[in-house]
């Protein structure tokens, strides 16, 4: 059986100019933890739908600190994703095993499922995949988990790269009544994102509660939801697939 009880992330994008937001929050533009992210599809000209994995629920994700050296990981993620796709011993996040999770992922009132597993990689593993060489992004466990659980079969060998994502972080900080706050800012070919977010383990009850407190607090400094109807991801990648 599942586990009754998935911890659930709470986001709130914020629109309008990402500096001055920063500095209602209390964040100072430069300070953040610098990382390189890509995200991986298959580009095939003609494709209907293009990004077919992302439209499967497919998300396939790099990260690296902007200075070279540091620890790289890969993502494998399946949002939204039903209950009834995550089989046999991929049905309960695994507490012995941290590298794989369920959560819920919500944002205002878009509400779904995740299942993700990350992967450690070997620093120079990232410039060999920038060089077409992907096949040592993924792992043995996320390459059973998308065989097991995703709705579209693929090979590594035919997906592209898209990226670099400019992504700057500031974690465990508190604004108002909301605290162990996550911040992140996202830019690309003059495209600019501020996320902020809170991690709640105690269920959708105290979730929704949390929600309505951060929403508040947003509200409360002046600061804009960004308005449109779509993830981060499905923006960005569709942008740097040159599809807006």
């Amino acid at each position: 059986m599942g586990s009754k009880v998935d911890p659930i992330e709470i986001k709130a994008n914020i629109g309008g100019d990402v500096d001055e937001a920063l500095t209602r929050l209390g964040l100072e533009s430069g300070a953040g933890r610098e990382r390189e992210i890509w995200f991986l599809d298959d580009l095939t000209e003609g494709l209907a739908p293009a990004l077919p994995l992302l439209n499967s629920g497919v998300i396939l994700r790099l990260r690296r600190p902007k200075e070279h050296g540091g620890k790289e990981d890969s993502t494998v993620k399946l949002r939204p994703c039903r209950r009834s796709q995550l089989v046999s011993m991929w049905d309960t996040s695994r507490k012995h095993d941290p590298e794989y999770r369920i959560e819920g992922d919500w944002s205002r009132k878009r509400h779904a499922l995740a299942a993700s597993c990350v992967a450690e990689l070997k620093p120079g593993t990232i410039d060999r995949a920038l060089d077409g060489a992907v096949s040592g992004l993924f792992s043995e466990p996320q390459r059973a988990f998308l065989s097991d659980c995703s709705d579209i079969r693929f090979t590594f060998t035919g997906v592209s790269v898209l990226g670099p994502i400019a992504s700057m972080q500031w974690k465990d900080f508190a604004v108002g009544e909301v605290d162990h706050l996550t911040a992140e800012r996202w830019t690309v070919s003059g495209m600019d994102f501020l996320e902020l977010s809170i991690r709640i383990e105690t269920g959708a009850d105290d979730a929704a509660t949390e929600q309505h407190r951060l929403e508040k607090q947003v509200q409360h400094l002046d600061l804009e939801f960004d308005t449109s109807k779509d993830p981060k991801t499905d923006r960005v990648m569709k942008h740097l697939a040159g599809l807006d």
